[in-house]
């Protein structure tokens, strides 16, 4: 026989849950509204609340509709202990999703530089590639979510919604395919760190094998570094003459003193590096 449900305690539990919700999502609204600039490190503590504040919500629900179609009547600590479970889910969640969106540029970035290198500079390795990464970014972003809000939801009620109607009860699919989506969330990520270079929309021309390729000023840096190394063993040589190339002459001048041989123009588009320091160590 079916018990009956204890509407008040399922009422409160559902209160208590969803005030629990807004207090979080209040918190990531504050972080948000207290930063003069939204810096990478308050903008992932914002996602998590706030995944944690929909993890709460789905948690709760499912506690609720759980209760009142079985008339289980949970203690205190049942609710709790799913209600806590709902806010990690989501915390994780959050942080991890935006750690993907994040890295969406980046990696984009670094991807179409290194298709320029590999396959030339085209339409398709120039815009293409990038928009493919960026849209993956999405795509991965959009299932962690959603296996996370299951997650949330199954930590409350114990019905494991996706698993029933999607994957048939198949739990080895369902587990594999999860497990798949959380290895491409933090895949990416490791990927933009490692590959991803964003280029600024005015860099310094560099030529390497027949291709043109933006730098900034962190990678000039760099660049510059390692050529005043290399200056110390032997002379640098152009494998094919900068000279010939119209791009070049437009926006750099000839310095044999000068790293790689050449300056930026003051009457240039690369006029904001003119006034550095290019003369080799």
């Amino acid at each position: 026989m079916k018990k009956k449900p204890n509407y008040l305690s399922t009422f409160v539990y559902g209160f208590i849950g969803t005030a629990v919700s807004a207090c979080l999502a209040a918190v990531a609204i504050s972080i948000v509204a207290s930063a003069t600039v939204l810096t990478g490190g308050a903008a992932l503590a914002a996602c998590a609340f706030l995944g944690a504040s929909l993890g709460a919500l789905v948690a709760t629900e499912g506690m609720v509709e759980s209760d009142l179609r079985t008339g289980n009547n949970r203690n205190p600590i049942e609710f709790v202990t799913g209600l806590t479970g709902g806010v990690f889910i989501g915390f994780a969640a959050g942080a991890a999703v935006y750690g993907v969106i994040a890295a969406a540029p980046a990696l984009a970035a670094g991807v179409g530089q290194k298709a320029v290198m590999f396959l030339g500079e085209t339409g398709f390795t120039t815009k293409v590639v990038p928009e493919i990464i960026k849209a993956s970014a999405g795509v991965i972003a959009a299932a962690e979510t959603t296996f996370s809000i299951n997650d949330a939801y199954t930590c409350g009620s114990g019905y494991n919604p996706l698993l029933d109607v999607v994957f048939d009860d198949n739990v080895e699919a369902y587990e594999t395919i999860e497990f798949c989506v959380d290895m491409l969330a933090l895949g990416y990520v490791q990927a933009a760190e490692t590959y991803g270079k964003t280029p600024s929309d005015q860099g310094v021309y560099i030529e390497n094998e027949n291709n043109l390729h933006d730098y900034d000023d962190g990678q000039l840096d760099d660049i510059i570094d390692m050529q005043t190394q290399e200056n110390n063993k032997t002379v640098f040589k152009y494998k094919h003459d900068p000279l010939q190339n119209p791009k070049v002459l437009k926006d750099a001048i000839e310095d044999p003193n000068a790293v790689y041989g050449f300056r930026p123009k003051k009457d240039g588009s690369l006029a904001q590096f003119a006034d550095q320091n290019w003369e080799i160590q």
